[in-house]
C-alpha cells in the first residue's frame, strides 16, 4: 500500500533496505534503537545524517520507536482481536 514490493517489505522487516541507501541508513538506525534500548551506534546516527535526514528526523525515530513499544504493551496487556491477516514468517 506504500509502494514497497512484497521483497522490499521483507527487506525491511529483517532489518536492512537494501533498494535504497536513504531507507536503509533508517531502517538501520530505528532496529539499533530498538534492540539497545535507546543507546543507537553512533556511526548509525552518522549515517543517518548524512544521507541527507537531519537530526530533527533523528528525534522522529525515537519518537516512533516509543511509540511502537507503547502499542506494544497495550496490546500484550488487552490482548485484543487481529482482524487482519497475519504477516509472513521472515
Amino acid at each position: 500500500m506504500n509502494g514497497f514490493s512484497n521483497e522490499q517489505i521483507m527487506d525491511i522487516r529483517s532489518g536492512q533496505a537494501s533498494f535504497d541507501p536513504k531507507y536503509d541508513a533508517l531502517v538501520k538506525l530505528a532496529k539499533s534503537i530498538a534492540k539497545n534500548k535507546g543507546r543507537a551506534d553512533p556511526a548509525l546516527v552518522d549515517k543517518f545524517i548524512g544521507v541527507g535526514y537531519t537530526k530533527e528526523n533523528v528525534i522522529d525515530v525515537i519518537m516512533l520507536a516509543g511509540l511502537r513499544i507503547i502499542t506494544n504493551y497495550v496490546y500484550a496487556i488487552t490482548q485484543p482481536s487481529v482482524d487482519f491477516p497475519a504477516v509472513p514468517a521472515l
